[in-house]
């Protein structure tokens, strides 16, 4: 979803000038894999970027904990009530 919204809401006009590499936006394909580094922690996009896409990246931040922390602590909580039921 993040990769869409980067791709639709791309720095445009005189804003890509301020961009360190406008091809980060060039297609879903290469979006998709700026998402994926921002989930991971191991980048993003690079430069000055208009409000809308940074509002993209904020987004992307808040879905990842959800995704991530969610999911961690139903895992934790499954084998906390297994340990005491065993234990």
């Amino acid at each position: 979803i993040t990769s869409v919204l980067l791709y639709y809401l791309r720095p445009r006009g005189k804003d890509v000038e301020y961009v360190d590499d406008p091809m980060d936006f060039s297609s879903i394909g290469s979006t998709m894999v700026m998402s994926i580094l921002m989930l991971t922690g191991q980048g993003g996009p690079s430069g000055q970027l208009p409000w809308y896409t940074q509002g993209v990246v904020i987004l992307t931040g808040i879905f990842s904990v959800a995704m991530f922390a969610i999911p961690a602590s139903m895992l934790t909580w499954g084998f906390e009530a297994e340990a005491e039921r065993l234990g």
